[in-house]
């Protein structure tokens, strides 16, 4: 730990693995960048393979009525005299659960060539499992394994409870770039999940004039995106409003029967609904504390309009009613008429990424420090903006590099659309808004170069 300038194990970064010569003395960081491409192929997520020295894994679940996690540090020595050690704890991030605390692993495969420790923990599962914040648990583990003179260390991190997803996706002939948008975007995360020590599930529902489930809730990433990629844009009534009201409706159901996942609806269309009522939709969204995210590429009242002007009476704004649902269940809200496939990929992205890594909320007056990332890297926080305020007014300032801030309200900011932005050289950027709309406005920090040490101060003035 002197060596590599840290005074605690929680600050070793889990996507290094920490090789130590216990002869000489010297500390070398291996990644899993370093790997070659048989080993990257080869590593799973919840374990990284170093020239076949070691297998670590560390993992959480549930049963009906406890969580528990389970971690474990195998080693292989060609040559034998290996040893491996595993410790750890695992705890409630609310209140900290003393019949958990801090393990040490015991061995339990010792022969001539592998060694294996192993360690189990276990929680009370309080009612109410994913909705009850009480449940929220984190588990970390140190791993150490010798071979020879040499020594491998590694931390690993794991949350509970996974994340699921539901996408609900307009699949009717207009939909094509949006479709390819949402291939490219979920193939994109599914990539970059394959390091996260947290779990992950998907479900599909495609929608025309009625809902079609394609892909029960599973935790098969790969069956996920093939079924997302036999998706083929065709058909659809002949009016424009579709059934998307119960294509939400059935991803709830499904989600209000698992109570072991924090669950995010995907819904991704072109059209408003012309079945259901979204009152009921959003009740029912907030008692499952459900986030709805939408992306939005067309909007009936328009479409109708000019396609038949009696019907104009009947046609119900899209963004008038998933612009709410978005806004009343906490989810991000795109609305992006005519867009290439790449903007609907980027759109995308930031949904699934608001899904994995949250929102950080801002509160006026209220600075955030330390923020740092390198060049394109992309920090979105969130802040609640009451009614008959005078300015919203964001600043940036210090650190090194150069960042640029957007904001927009309702939804997230991005490179075309945003309602403010300030790009001057450095990291002194000011946003002001005058006379704001009540509601939730997202603030994006961008990195234009590698930056750091970067201060966001937020103010919501009377």
């Amino acid at each position: 730990m002197d060596k590599l300038q840290l005074h605690y194990v929680h600050e070793l970064d889990p996507s290094k693995v920490y090789s130590v010569n216990r002869r000489t003395g010297k500390v070398s960081i291996l990644s899993a960048s370093s790997l070659s491409a048989r080993q990257q192929k080869d590593a799973s997520p919840n374990s990284i393979i170093v020239d076949g020295f070691a297998t670590l894994s560390s993992v959480v679940g549930a049963t009906s009525t406890e969580i528990v996690g389970t971690a474990g540090t195998t080693v292989t020595c060609p040559l034998g005299s290996q040893t491996a050690d595993v410790s750890g704890f695992m705890a409630s991030t609310v209140s900290r659960d003393p019949t958990a605390g801090v393990k040490d692993g015991q061995i339990i495969v010792d022969n001539i060539f592998t060694t294996q420790a192993g360690v189990n923990f276990s929680l009370l599962k309080i009612p109410g499992g994913a909705r009850n914040p009480v449940n929220r648990t984190t588990i970390q583990t140190l791993h150490t394994g010798n071979c020879g003179d040499e020594q491998r260390i590694q931390s690993l991190t794991g949350t509970w409870p996974p994340l699921r997803v539901d996408m609900v996706v307009d699949d009717t002939s207009s939909m094509s770039n949006e479709l390819d948008g949402v291939k490219a975007a979920l193939a994109s995360v599914i990539t970059g999940q394959a390091t996260s020590q947290r779990g992950h599930s998907y479900e599909l529902i495609s929608f025309k004039d009625a809902p079609q489930m394609r892909l029960p809730n599973t935790d098969d990433a790969s069956a996920a995106l093939a079924a997302v990629q036999a998706l083929t844009p065709a058909g659809g009534g002949t009016d424009c409003p579709e059934d998307s009201i119960g294509a939400l409706n059935l991803a709830l159901t499904s989600i209000e029967a698992d109570e072991d996942s924090e669950a995010h609806i995907l819904f991704v269309s072109d059209a408003s609904p012309k079945n259901g009522n979204i009152d009921d939709t959003i009740a029912r969204a907030q008692q499952a504390q459900v986030r709805v995210n939408v992306m939005l590429s067309g909007d009936c009242a328009t479409t109708a309009a000019a396609a038949n002007p009696a019907a104009q009476a009947a046609a119900v704004s899209s963004r008038a009613i998933f612009g709410r649902l978005a806004r009343e269940t906490g989810g991000v809200y795109f609305y992006l008429p005519n867009a290439t496939t790449q903007q609907y990929t980027d759109a995308l992205k930031e949904i699934f990424d608001s899904v994995a890594e949250g929102f950080t909320e801002l509160s006026s007056g209220v600075t955030v420090a330390r923020i740092e990332g390198p060049s394109g890297y992309e920090r979105i926080f969130r802040i609640d903006v009451p009614a008959s305020k005078s300015s919203l007014r964001v600043v940036s300032y210090g650190g090194t590099g150069n960042v640029s801030l957007l904001a927009s309200r309702g939804s997230v900011p991005t490179s075309e659309l945003f309602d403010v932005k300030s790009t001057r050289p450095g990291n002194s950027e000011t946003l002001q808004v005058n006379n704001p709309q009540a509601g939730t406005w997202f603030v994006k920090v961008v990195g234009e170069t590698d930056f750091a040490g970067v201060s966001l101060l937020p103010l919501v003035n009377p």
